[in-house]
């Protein structure tokens, strides 16, 4: 890959990301609003969204962000082994640690409520943790997906040379 591409894949990533955000936001919203309201099982609903978004993401980054890199199984393998342990491991983590900062999401919907938007509590609460895990969540994912997962597409990978006398 050229340099200009190169240095271009970060903000590819990054709309990527976030078309891959709006739909994994959508179905976490939708979940957190009816199957798990009461905000004590939002890992699960983080679970199943995030399961949801990693096959949209392998299809979508592998496709559009890492385009020519060749998906193969071990591709496959590999985004599943380090996308899953970011989604299946660090966000339930990082959604039932920022879930509990009541404070700062009572601020903010007393805020909302002042301004006359019609926002639930439970809204504001489960959006502020999406968005705080979401941060976190997305520099592993870049770091890995660049560094371990679409190996073959790295500037610096170097393809063994046919060193044949003549």
């Amino acid at each position: 890959m050229g340099e200009r591409n190169k240095s271009k894949r970060p903000f590819v990533f990054l709309g990527v990301g976030i078309f891959n955000t709006t739909i994994d936001f959508t179905f976490y919203t939708f979940l957190t609003s009816t199957a798990f309201r009461n905000g004590k099982h939002i890992a699960i609903a983080g679970f199943v969204s995030g399961t949801f978004a990693l096959l949209c993401a392998f299809v979508t980054h592998g496709f559009i962000t890492w385009r020519g890199s060749h998906l193969t199984n071990k591709t496959l393998l590999k985004f599943v082994l380090f996308t899953g342990f970011g989604m299946w491991v660090i966000r339930p983590f990082l959604l039932s640690l920022f879930i509990k900062w009541y404070g700062l999401y009572h601020t903010a919907y007393h805020l909302f409520v002042q301004m006359g938007l019609p926002f639930s509590y439970n809204f504001v609460a489960n959006t502020g943790a999406f968005m705080c895990m979401l941060i976190i969540v997305l520099v592993y994912n870049y770091f890995t997906y660049e560094r371990f997962v679409f190996t073959r597409f790295r500037s610096d990978h170097i393809e063994p040379e046919n060193h044949s006398t003549s």
